[in-house]
Formats: C-alpha cells, sequence, structure tokens
C-alpha cells in the first residue's frame, strides 16, 4: 500500500511541474473588456490566450502608436501587430 501511494504521489508531482506556469487565464473574451486597462486596449488572442494589448500599427517613417517602452513589434495568433514592451 505504502509503495503505490508513493507511486501516485509522484505522478501527481510531476503533473503539477508540467501544468506549472500554464495556468493563467484569459483577460477577455472582446476588445471592450480591455477599455480603461493600462496594459492594452485591445483583446487579442497570443499564445492561445486572450490577452489586452495595446493595438497598432506601424507607420512608414518608423514610429507608432506605442507607449515610449514599447514597439509595434508583438505578433498576435492572427498575424495581426501589437505593442510589445522592449
Amino acid at each position: 500500500m505504502d509503495r503505490t501511494r508513493g507511486h501516485l504521489l509522484s505522478i501527481a508531482a510531476l503533473f503539477l511541474c508540467l501544468t506549472c506556469g500554464d495556468d493563467k487565464q484569459a483577460e477577455c473574451e472582446k476588445p471592450a473588456d480591455c477599455v480603461g486597462r493600462p496594459a492594452g486596449n485591445y483583446c487579442k488572442e497570443i499564445g492561445g490566450k486572450a490577452r489586452c494589448v495595446i493595438d497598432c500599427l506601424p507607420a512608414a517613417d518608423g514610429t507608432d502608436n506605442c507607449p515610449a517602452t514599447y514597439k509595434c513589434i508583438g505578433k498576435a495568433d492572427d498575424g495581426s501587430l501589437y505593442c510589445k514592451p522592449i
């Protein structure tokens, strides 16, 4: 019985290690969920998770609408761009 319990505990510990860090819930379902959030104004799928981000389009002259410490270099799952910290 102790041996079985030990194996079950080992399996449970391995499962917890493999799933650690992937427990972040989706931040949004639609763009309106992100209104007023400092981290972003638009809801995009990034790495399979919905996140509030700052939507952007790179300008021809190299500038963008991102805050000073961000650049329009993030790429969402659908291929669209968002402001990412630099």
